[in-house]
């Protein structure tokens, strides 16, 4: 036999349930944070500067940039002093540091078309010459006291067949900030990076043409010294003297 107070019991059993349902979700919620939201910036576009003429042939490699912890994140770093740094709350590269410095130097090489065969790290071609770097300053200074983005980076061009270095140089600039902002900050590293970019295709430019034309000169001697050495043999079977007839008994 049902009693009468069954089914009222089950509506508020159901109620409960219904309760405790709503309250965990709403738990759930408070538990999972919501996702970061955050802008994004990219480095500049390689300076629209006219085209030069092809300067060396040589295909020449560019590797991902070397850098410690601090700049291998896509975070635009601040650095206070010493001892504190930190990044711009709400703001993203669109890579990591050392991927975005390659990206740049790339298209910039490609564009000022000098060195017209550039290739990046992973593409599956014959390279004669390799353009590493370490990235030592990525980061804005001092930003309490109007900030400025510094951007330093040592650069080593290696003749990848003999695994030897053609030369290493240190490149550096500065850029101030107008306002302490993560894009103000993004673009003034945009403009040091430019800068120092500048700089390393005329280095890498002018190392390269030299090698190239000391290679040429170095073959073009090595020619002419075995075309003398062919002439100078021949001379010497022609010069040699006739030995003497030996007498037959005849005579």
């Amino acid at each position: 036999m049902i009693s009468p107070s069954a089914p009222g019991q089950r509506h508020a059993a159901l109620r409960t349930l219904a309760l405790f349902v709503v309250l965990t979700a709403l738990s759930a919620c408070n538990l999972i944070p919501e996702a970061e939201r955050y802008d994004v910036y990219q480095l500049p576009a390689a300076s629209p500067e006219q085209p030069h003429a092809a300067t060396s042939l040589t295909v020449l490699r560019v590797g991902v940039a070397a850098s410690g912890d601090l700049l291998a994140s896509n975070r635009i770093i601040t650095v206070h002093d010493q001892v504190r740094m930190s990044s711009y709350a709400g703001a993203r590269w669109a890579s990591a540091t050392p991927k975005l410095w390659q990206d740049h130097l790339v298209a910039s090489l490609r564009r000022d078309g000098r060195l017209p065969h550039v290739a990046e790290e992973g593409d599956r071609v014959g390279v004669a010459h390799e353009l590493r770097t370490t990235l030592h300053a990525f980061h804005i200074e001092d930003p309490a006291d109007g900030g400025t983005a510094r951007v330093a980076a040592e650069v080593r061009l290696i003749d990848v067949g003999n695994r030897h270095m053609i030369a290493s140089q240190h490149f550096s600039a500065a850029q101030p900030l107008s306002t302490d902002s993560a894009e103000t900050a993004a673009r003034a590293l945009g403009e040091a990076t430019r800068t120092v970019t500048r700089e390393i295709i005329d280095w890498s430019a002018e190392h390269l043409e030299r090698t190239a034309a000391a290679r040429a000169g170095s073959l073009t001697e090595t020619g002419r010294l075995g075309i003398l050495s062919g002439f100078t043999g021949i001379a010497g079977v022609y010069a040699s003297p006739i030995p003497p007839r030996i007498a037959t008994e005849q005579e």
